[in-house]
């Protein structure tokens, strides 16, 4: 999925359980973690990867499913954005 936005900051919000796996995360084309929605306990709305930047310009967020044996499932709650 692609987001595309305006702020100086953004957070992505995610629910993490058994049945979760990776997501990648692009920003502005550049590859910036792999995050792990695993957990053994079911947790909603966490914020699982934040960055910023010195000043608001336009953005575009995006997300990649992981091939993540066993646990492909990746769900999203949300975006913060702060501008």
């Amino acid at each position: 999925m692609t987001f595309t936005f305006r702020g100086r900051a953004i957070g992505l919000v995610a629910p993490k359980s058994a049945s979760r796996g990776d997501v990648k995360i692009y920003i502005d084309g550049l590859y910036r973690a792999t995050v792990s929605l695993y957990r053994s306990k079911s947790l909603s709305r966490v914020v699982v990867y934040a960055t910023s930047w010195p000043t608001a310009g336009e953005h575009t967020l995006r997300l990649v499913v992981a091939g993540t044996p066993g646990h492909s499932r990746v769900d999203i709650d949300g975006f913060l954005t702060i501008d």
